[in-house]
């Protein structure tokens, strides 16, 4: 065989294996992404922590092979997103309330939520928005006056990337060159919230309520209005004991309500027993009512039980 013909059979057998490849690859994320919410009734936390991580390895050698997989993408941002906010930062807040400085677990939420930031550029960059973009300070009204580009397809994306970005730089903020970056967060965040308010399970409100008070408030941070949120949040979704946790952490203790800190904490631990002891088999767990909320309370119970551990520290 005449070397010319052979590169040339060679580049079209190539050819076609990568085209299966994608065509496989676009199916199957599109059956994990619809897929993807049955991991929020996942009711023990430990399942959760241990099994993410190997998940998302997998993912990521998906998307190696496929890049212009916008599914992947979404979920590979959702779940590094979801993973540093669930696991990592419910481990560093021990850390936090001990005041150690060199917190392991706080570097793996940054990682983390670095590595969901990552993705979320290369996400924008599918949508025509270059990461130079994204990364000038005019992006937020670049964003306002581009937002064709994107449709309610992006919101789940966009929402988490937006998270991501403000849980890395909600955990580096001594370091003021990343301060301005909360103005990205909010036209992120901002966006999808409109296209899509009822995102996750209202986690729109809490991503609200903890922007509001952990952005200085130089740059629109609010207290008055995380409490508002927070208080919305636990009305509207009264099965997802996490909004509880958030307005004790983000608001009441910062605040220093050690009255109204005790009294919601006796309050929401009879509640996660309740849910707890309800949660007894993997069916039973599917069958509690608003099983959308396992995980969220499987969250909520790891935070309350540091809270309960650590109650004479932190008052």
């Amino acid at each position: 065989m005449k070397w010319p013909i052979f590169i040339g059979v060679l580049s079209l057998s190539l050819m076609s294996c990568s085209v299966v490849n994608k065509v496989g690859t676009s199916a199957m994320s599109g059956i994990m992404l619809q897929g993807s919410g049955e991991l929020m009734r996942e009711a023990r936390f430990e399942n959760f922590k241990q099994a993410a991580i190997p998940n998302l390895k997998m993912l990521e050698g998906l998307w190696f092979a496929d890049q212009d997989n916008q599914k992947l993408l979404t979920l590979l941002i959702k779940g590094y997103a979801g993973f540093a906010y669930a696991v990592n930062e419910t481990e560093f807040l021990e850390d936090k309330i001990q005041g150690l400085k060199n917190s392991i677990h706080k570097q793996r939420a940054i990682y983390h939520y670095e590595k969901s930031v990552y993705y979320g550029v290369k996400y924008l960059e599918l949508k025509g928005i270059s990461g130079e973009k994204f990364w000038s300070s005019s992006f937020p009204n670049f964003l306002k006056d581009n937002s064709s580009r994107l449709n309610a397809d992006d919101s789940v994306a966009i929402f988490y990337f937006a998270q991501a970005l403000g849980g890395s730089i909600n955990l580096q903020r001594k370091n003021i060159s990343k301060l301005p970056y909360f103005s990205h967060v909010k036209a992120l965040s901002g966006w999808a919230c409109q296209i899509n308010p009822h995102l996750e399970f209202g986690a729109c409100g809490q991503m609200k309520g903890i922007l509001a008070a952990s952005t200085p408030r130089i740059l629109g941070g609010n207290m008055e209005d995380a409490s508002k949120e927070f208080k919305k949040q636990i009305k509207d979704y009264p099965q997802n004991y996490l909004s509880s946790l958030n307005y004790m952490q983000y608001y009441l203790i910062p605040m220093y309500m050690e009255d109204e800190f005790f009294s919601m904490l006796k309050i929401v631990e009879g509640k996660l027993k309740s849910w707890s002891e309800s949660i007894t088999s993997a069916r039973s767990a599917v069958k509690v009512e608003k099983p959308e909320f396992n995980l969220f309370n499987s969250v909520a119970q790891k935070r309350l039980e540091i809270f309960k551990k650590y109650k004479k520290i932190i008052f």
